[in-house]
Parts: structure tokens; C-alpha cells; sequence
């Protein structure tokens, strides 16, 4: 008896999920659901590996970042120019402007010791969180 209550039920459930999935062919209205965005994959934070020393992981991983971070950036700055008008465009030069300036920091990347890495890092991820904040003040 209970078995076939729990199985009569989970059918009913089971029917009911899959009838939501339903359209009809010829249907192509949408109920207001925005596709999901999407971010670039990168892979959980690891030790670095035995043969390499710790400043150059900490180098390694503060390019990995900054790249991603670029991804995102570049995406918001190419929606914000297909918006044509002027102020879009002239927003646009200046993001991208800021944009080579924060990338040209990274030149340096493999010339920072150890003594200078904190500073740097500090120095790099300030520049990115304001040009995030920039980026998003400009495409509201």
C-alpha cells in the first residue's frame, strides 16, 4: 500500500517536471528569463608544485586572475559600445585606455622580487577594482 502511494506520487511528480520543460513548436514567447552569464572556467586554487618556488606560483596565479578578470571586463566594454550613441563610445576609449594601463603593470610581473611582491600585488589588484568599478559605473 505504501509502496504504491510513494510510487504514484513519484510518477505525479516526475510527470509534472517534465510537462514544465514542454513548448510547442511554434512557440517562441519566453516568460522574462534572462540567460544565464557566463564566466570563464578556472580551476580551484592549488599548492604549487614541489619544483616551483612560492613567488613564482604567486606570480603565476596573479596572471591567471588578471586574465580572467580582462574576460569579464572586455565582455561589459563591448556590450557598452554596442550601445552606438556617443557617450558610449567616448566612455568606451577611456575604459579602454585604463584598460592598457592596467595590463602594462603586468610587464613587470616577472621582474618582482620578493621583497616588492606584496606591494605589487596591492598595487595590481587596487588598479583592477577600480577599473572593475569604472567598467560597471559606466555600463548602468
Amino acid at each position: 500500500m505504501i509502496r504504491t502511494l510513494l510510487y504514484t506520487s513519484l510518477t505525479a511528480t516526475l510527470g509534472l517536471a517534465g510537462a514544465c520543460d514542454r513548448h510547442d513548436e511554434g512557440d517562441d514567447t519566453h516568460i522574462g528569463v534572462e540567460p544565464e552569464k557566463t564566466v570563464p572556467a578556472t580551476k580551484p586554487l592549488e599548492p604549487p608544485p614541489a619544483n616551483v618556488n612560492e613567488l613564482d606560483y604567486q606570480r603565476h596565479m596573479l596572471q591567471r586572475q588578471i586574465e580572467a578578470r580582462t574576460v569579464l571586463i572586455e565582455g561589459q566594454i563591448d556590450a557598452l559600445e554596442k550601445r552606438g550613441d556617443d557617450k558610449s563610445k567616448e566612455a568606451v576609449a577611456v575604459l579602454r585606455a585604463k584598460r592598457d594601463q592596467a595590463l602594462a603593470k603586468l610587464a613587470e610581473l616577472d621582474k618582482i622580487e620578493q621583497d616588492r611582491w606584496s606591494l605589487f600585488e596591492r598595487d595590481v589588484t587596487t588598479t583592477w577594482d577600480q577599473l572593475e568599478r569604472d567598467v560597471t559605473e559606466a555600463t548602468r
